[in-house]
């Protein structure tokens, strides 16, 4: 079972990545790729802290504090959507 479900969400994160590129370029003034050249990982955490602050709270009535703590400017080249889909699952 533990294949499948790792097969079946590579191929579905494959899918949404040429999906979500071929929007991008056909779009006329919008971006260009779903990749960021600039993307800041500690944005990123902060704004899926949240939202993960804000589910939790939904459902239990109370949230955790989470502290981002910010080494310093740092920005790679990535999609910023599945960075935040990570965070969020690991919060």
């Amino acid at each position: 079972v533990n294949d499948f479900l790792d097969d079946f969400l590579t191929a579905r994160i494959g899918t949404d990545i040429l999906s979500s590129q071929y929007l991008a370029i056909t779009r006329p003034g919008g971006p260009t790729s779903v990749i960021d050249r600039q993307c800041d990982p500690v944005a990123v955490v902060k704004g899926a802290a949240q939202d993960a602050a804000k589910l939790c709270k939904y459902h239990y009535g109370y949230a955790p504090p989470i502290d981002v703590i910010d080494v310093g400017q740092v920005q790679f080249p990535f999609i910023t959507q599945y960075l935040n889909y990570i965070m969020f699952e690991l919060l």
